[in-house]
């Protein structure tokens, strides 16, 4: 019986075979895999969204930096666009307005995501 971990794409936003191929399909693996991005990557978001607050530019830029490759292991191009899109518009010159505009469709983009991946893994403890 294939369950959705054995399921290659979902909904056309993920795409688990870089993982399966890297983790040699170990579903306990990939399962650990996609807990640890989410709780990683929503502790990344509300950082990034309280450093735009005081105008930490150089920190929003460097976690955007380290976060936007994630995605990949998803194949969650958009995210990952998104994530590099913050990334640029705090280098230099920060744009306040259009970093937020980009972290609020990170963070729409990261909903979506982190639900489908859910729905993939058995039980978890997610905090």
């Amino acid at each position: 019986m294939e369950t959705i971990l054995d399921q290659s794409s979902v909904a056309g936003i993920i795409n688990l075979d870089n993982l399966r191929m890297i983790s040699k399909d170990d579903k306990g693996f990939i399962s650990e895999i996609i807990v640890l991005f989410i709780e990683e990557t929503r502790k990344a978001l509300v950082e990034m969204n309280s450093l735009l607050l005081v105008g930490e530019f150089d920190r929003i830029s460097a976690i955007a930096h380290k976060l936007k490759v994630a995605p990949m292991l998803f194949g969650a191009r958009e995210f990952s666009q998104t994530l590099e899109n913050v990334y640029a518009s705090s280098l230099s010159i920060p744009n306040a307005i259009l970093i937020r505009a980009y972290l609020s469709e990170a963070d729409q983009q990261f909903l979506e995501i982190s639900s489908l991946l859910l729905n993939m893994v058995p039980q978890t403890n997610i905090s």
